[in-house]
């Protein structure tokens, strides 16, 4: 990841990507840990 952000930089002159994990996106956005939630979790989520 790191040299295609390398690659975006010098060819389209774009700012330094912000790297976060799979984690904690689900984290700020859902409030849920994927690495530790059940199935259920993740319907109640899915259907809303």
């Amino acid at each position: 990841m790191g040299r295609i952000n390398d690659l975006l930089q010098f060819i389209l002159g774009f700012d330094s990507a912000d790297f976060i994990s799979y984690q904690n996106i689900f984290l700020q956005y859902f409030d849920l840990d994927p690495l530790d939630a059940d199935l259920t979790e993740f319907y109640k989520i899915a259907i809303n």
